[in-house]
Protein backbone atom coordinates (compact mmCIF):
# COMPACT_ATOMS: atom_id res chain seq x y z
CA UNK A 1 0.00 0.00 0.00
CA UNK A 2 2.85 2.37 0.75
CA UNK A 3 4.29 1.57 -2.71
CA UNK A 4 1.08 2.59 -4.47
CA UNK A 5 0.84 5.88 -2.52
CA UNK A 6 4.43 6.73 -3.38
CA UNK A 7 3.72 6.16 -7.09
CA UNK A 8 0.67 8.44 -6.94
CA UNK A 9 2.67 11.22 -5.28
CA UNK A 10 5.41 10.91 -7.91
CA UNK A 11 2.92 11.06 -10.82
CA UNK A 12 1.27 14.13 -9.33
CA UNK A 13 4.64 15.83 -8.96
CA UNK A 14 5.51 15.17 -12.61
CA UNK A 15 2.18 16.61 -13.80
CA UNK A 16 2.76 19.70 -11.70
CA UNK A 17 6.24 20.24 -13.19
CA UNK A 18 4.90 19.88 -16.75
CA UNK A 19 2.11 22.37 -16.09
CA UNK A 20 4.50 24.92 -14.64
CA UNK A 21 6.89 24.67 -17.58
CA UNK A 22 4.14 25.67 -20.09
CA UNK A 23 5.18 22.98 -22.59
CA UNK A 24 2.59 21.48 -24.92
CA UNK A 25 2.96 18.43 -27.14
CA UNK A 26 4.24 19.17 -30.69
CA UNK A 27 1.50 19.13 -33.39
CA UNK A 28 1.56 19.02 -37.24
CA UNK A 29 3.11 22.04 -39.03
CA UNK A 30 1.65 23.78 -42.14
CA UNK A 31 3.70 25.32 -44.97
CA UNK A 32 2.83 28.85 -46.13
CA UNK A 33 1.16 28.93 -49.60
CA UNK A 34 3.51 29.29 -52.58
CA UNK A 35 3.11 32.78 -54.08
CA UNK A 36 1.67 32.71 -57.62
CA UNK A 37 3.56 34.59 -60.39
CA UNK A 38 2.02 37.84 -61.58
CA UNK A 39 0.07 37.54 -64.85
CA UNK A 40 -1.09 40.20 -67.29
CA UNK A 41 -3.12 40.59 -70.47
CA UNK A 42 -1.38 41.11 -73.83
CA UNK A 43 -3.32 42.33 -76.85
CA UNK A 44 -2.67 44.29 -80.03
CA UNK A 45 -3.36 44.65 -83.73
CA UNK A 46 -1.62 43.22 -86.80
CA UNK A 47 -1.73 45.34 -89.97
CA UNK A 48 0.35 45.98 -93.05
CA UNK A 49 2.54 49.05 -93.07
CA UNK A 50 -0.26 50.83 -94.93
CA UNK A 51 -2.77 50.05 -92.16
CA UNK A 52 -4.66 47.15 -93.77
CA UNK A 53 -5.79 44.56 -91.20
CA UNK A 54 -4.02 41.19 -91.53
CA UNK A 55 -6.84 38.80 -90.68
CA UNK A 56 -5.71 35.37 -89.51
CA UNK A 57 -2.17 36.43 -88.61
CA UNK A 58 -0.60 34.24 -85.93
CA UNK A 59 1.08 35.88 -82.93
CA UNK A 60 3.45 33.57 -81.01
CA UNK A 61 5.50 33.96 -77.82
CA UNK A 62 8.97 32.64 -78.67
CA UNK A 63 10.72 32.32 -75.30
CA UNK A 64 10.47 32.78 -71.55
CA UNK A 65 7.82 31.24 -69.27
CA UNK A 66 5.10 31.82 -71.89
CA UNK A 67 6.99 30.18 -74.79
CA UNK A 68 4.69 28.54 -77.35
CA UNK A 69 1.56 30.49 -76.45
CA UNK A 70 -0.35 31.69 -79.52
CA UNK A 71 -3.14 34.03 -80.52
CA UNK A 72 -4.82 34.59 -83.91
CA UNK A 73 -5.85 37.98 -85.29
CA UNK A 74 -9.54 38.49 -86.10
CA UNK A 75 -10.96 40.18 -89.21
CA UNK A 76 -9.96 43.59 -87.85
CA UNK A 77 -6.42 42.39 -87.22
CA UNK A 78 -6.86 42.40 -83.44
CA UNK A 79 -5.46 39.61 -81.30
CA UNK A 80 -5.62 38.84 -77.58
CA UNK A 81 -4.03 36.16 -75.44
CA UNK A 82 -7.16 34.94 -73.68
CA UNK A 83 -5.06 33.25 -70.97
CA UNK A 84 -3.05 35.81 -69.07
CA UNK A 85 0.73 35.74 -69.55
CA UNK A 86 3.34 35.60 -66.82
CA UNK A 87 5.24 38.80 -66.16
CA UNK A 88 8.75 39.16 -67.54
CA UNK A 89 10.67 39.83 -70.71
CA UNK A 90 10.19 37.77 -73.88
CA UNK A 91 10.00 37.93 -77.68
CA UNK A 92 6.80 37.85 -79.74
CA UNK A 93 6.51 37.07 -83.47
CA UNK A 94 3.67 37.94 -85.88
CA UNK A 95 3.35 35.70 -88.97
CA UNK A 96 1.13 35.66 -92.03
CA UNK A 97 1.62 33.92 -95.41
CA UNK A 98 0.92 37.18 -97.26
CA UNK A 99 3.49 39.30 -95.43
CA UNK A 100 6.92 39.24 -93.84
CA UNK A 101 7.27 37.97 -90.27
CA UNK A 102 8.16 40.49 -87.59
CA UNK A 103 9.61 39.91 -84.10
CA UNK A 104 9.31 42.36 -81.21
CA UNK A 105 10.49 42.23 -77.61
CA UNK A 106 8.40 43.21 -74.62
CA UNK A 107 8.81 43.32 -70.83
CA UNK A 108 5.39 42.58 -69.35
CA UNK A 109 4.84 44.32 -66.01
CA UNK A 110 1.21 45.31 -66.53
CA UNK A 111 -1.60 44.81 -69.05
CA UNK A 112 -0.03 45.84 -72.35
CA UNK A 113 -0.64 46.43 -76.07
CA UNK A 114 1.84 45.30 -78.72
CA UNK A 115 1.04 46.21 -82.35
CA UNK A 116 2.71 44.83 -85.47
CA UNK A 117 3.01 46.48 -88.91
CA UNK A 118 4.05 43.75 -91.34
CA UNK A 119 5.82 44.69 -94.58
CA UNK A 120 4.42 43.01 -97.69
CA UNK A 121 5.81 42.41 -101.18
CA UNK A 122 3.48 43.14 -104.12
CA UNK A 123 4.47 41.59 -107.44
CA UNK A 124 3.05 42.74 -110.76
CA UNK A 125 3.80 41.36 -114.22
CA UNK A 126 3.81 43.81 -117.07
CA UNK A 127 4.81 44.63 -120.62
CA UNK A 128 4.89 42.62 -123.80
CA UNK A 129 6.46 39.19 -124.07
CA UNK A 130 9.79 38.98 -125.86
CA UNK A 131 10.61 35.92 -127.96
CA UNK A 132 14.35 35.32 -128.05
CA UNK A 133 15.70 32.92 -130.68
CA UNK A 134 17.96 30.19 -129.36
CA UNK A 135 20.82 28.55 -131.21
CA UNK A 136 18.70 25.40 -131.66
CA UNK A 137 15.92 27.39 -133.40
CA UNK A 138 13.49 27.30 -130.44
CA UNK A 139 12.50 30.38 -128.45
CA UNK A 140 13.01 31.54 -124.89
CA UNK A 141 10.23 33.85 -123.74
CA UNK A 142 10.93 36.78 -121.48
CA UNK A 143 8.61 38.97 -119.39
CA UNK A 144 8.98 41.65 -116.73
CA UNK A 145 8.02 41.68 -113.06
CA UNK A 146 8.21 44.48 -110.50
CA UNK A 147 7.82 44.70 -106.74
CA UNK A 148 5.67 47.64 -105.68
CA UNK A 149 5.45 46.60 -102.02
CA UNK A 150 7.71 47.33 -99.04
CA UNK A 151 9.14 43.84 -98.40
CA UNK A 152 11.43 41.62 -100.41
CA UNK A 153 9.83 38.90 -102.57
CA UNK A 154 11.48 35.47 -102.43
CA UNK A 155 10.71 31.89 -103.54
CA UNK A 156 8.96 33.19 -106.64
CA UNK A 157 7.37 30.63 -108.96
CA UNK A 158 4.45 30.56 -111.35
CA UNK A 159 2.95 29.59 -114.67
CA UNK A 160 2.33 31.80 -117.68
CA UNK A 161 -0.36 30.94 -120.22
CA UNK A 162 -0.26 32.50 -123.68
CA UNK A 163 -3.53 32.58 -125.63
CA UNK A 164 -3.68 33.27 -129.38
CA UNK A 165 -6.12 35.96 -130.48
CA UNK A 166 -6.58 34.37 -133.91
CA UNK A 167 -6.80 30.65 -133.11
CA UNK A 168 -7.49 30.53 -129.34
CA UNK A 169 -4.60 28.07 -129.05
CA UNK A 170 -2.86 28.19 -125.68
CA UNK A 171 0.64 27.47 -124.42
CA UNK A 172 1.40 27.15 -120.69
CA UNK A 173 4.90 27.32 -119.22
CA UNK A 174 6.01 26.85 -115.60
CA UNK A 175 8.87 29.00 -114.37
CA UNK A 176 10.81 30.07 -111.28
CA UNK A 177 12.59 33.31 -110.53
CA UNK A 178 15.81 32.86 -108.60
CA UNK A 179 16.96 35.29 -105.95
CA UNK A 180 15.13 38.16 -104.31
CA UNK A 181 13.19 41.06 -105.80
CA UNK A 182 13.58 44.10 -103.59
CA UNK A 183 10.99 46.88 -103.19
CA UNK A 184 10.93 49.10 -106.26
CA UNK A 185 12.99 46.63 -108.29
CA UNK A 186 12.02 45.56 -111.80
CA UNK A 187 13.38 42.26 -113.13
CA UNK A 188 13.08 40.05 -116.19
CA UNK A 189 12.13 36.40 -115.92
CA UNK A 190 12.47 33.81 -118.65
CA UNK A 191 10.48 30.69 -119.43
CA UNK A 192 10.23 28.16 -122.25
CA UNK A 193 11.65 27.01 -124.51
CA UNK A 194 8.87 27.12 -127.09
CA UNK A 195 9.35 25.26 -130.35
CA UNK A 196 8.89 26.88 -133.73
CA UNK A 197 5.67 24.89 -134.14
CA UNK A 198 4.33 26.16 -130.81
CA UNK A 199 5.12 29.76 -131.61
CA UNK A 200 3.52 29.37 -135.05
CA UNK A 201 0.36 27.94 -133.47
CA UNK A 202 -0.28 31.06 -131.40
CA UNK A 203 0.57 33.53 -134.17
CA UNK A 204 1.80 37.06 -133.71
CA UNK A 205 -1.02 38.42 -131.54
CA UNK A 206 -2.49 37.24 -128.25
CA UNK A 207 -2.68 37.73 -124.53
CA UNK A 208 -0.94 36.15 -121.57
CA UNK A 209 -1.86 35.57 -117.95
CA UNK A 210 0.51 34.73 -115.11
CA UNK A 211 -0.35 32.88 -111.92
CA UNK A 212 2.34 32.94 -109.29
CA UNK A 213 3.27 32.49 -105.66
CA UNK A 214 5.99 34.00 -103.54
CA UNK A 215 6.98 34.76 -99.95
CA UNK A 216 7.42 38.17 -98.38
CA UNK A 217 10.52 38.70 -96.26
CA UNK A 218 12.12 41.59 -94.42
CA UNK A 219 14.95 42.87 -96.65
CA UNK A 220 18.40 42.45 -95.17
Amino acid sequence: MRYAIANMILAGLLLFIAACSGQTPAGPTTQPPTPQPATWMLTGRVTTTTGVAVSGATVTVLDGPNAGRRAVADTSGRYVFTDRLQAGGFSVRADDPTAASLIKGITLTNDATLDFQLPRAILTFEGELQFITRTDGAYDIRALASNTGDACATNIAGTTTITSTATTATLTFPWTLAGTVRPGERVAYTFGPASVAQVTSIGSAGTYTTRFSFASAVCL
